[in-house]
């Protein structure tokens, strides 16, 4: 009969990961995703370019398609804009745009 309830207990949890994630908006679901690469690069300062190259392609295709949930989680308090540099080199390009992390998501408290 133990084993019985503790297999219940796992497969309630599993069950309620799955319907949080089938009713889990995109654009939250997206900033928690680029959240989690954050914290797994563990800068202290990330740039849109950074990101972009460490998250899944078939997500996120184009360097533009992060601007949402970046986005997001600055209005959360998460990343702090960084404030953009002059345009470099010939071409005068701007850097790829910059956030500060707040210290609590590399320390995994967020």
């Amino acid at each position: 009969m133990i084993a019985v309830i503790r297999l219940a207990d796992y497969f309630t949890d599993h069950a309620v990961v799955a319907f949080d994630q089938m009713h889990e908006d995109p654009p939250t679901g997206d900033a928690q995703y680029v959240l989690d690469l954050i914290r797994r690069l563990g800068q202290k300062i990330v740039s849109r370019r950074d990101v972009h190259r460490a998250a899944s392609r078939s997500r996120f295709r184009k360097p533009g398609d992060l601007d949402a949930p970046l986005r997001l989680l600055e209005d959360h308090g998460y990343l702090r804009r960084q404030s953009d540099p002059a345009p470099t080199g010939r071409a005068g390009r701007r850097p790829s745009p910059s956030w500060s992390v707040h210290p609590d998501v590399l320390g995994g408290s967020a």
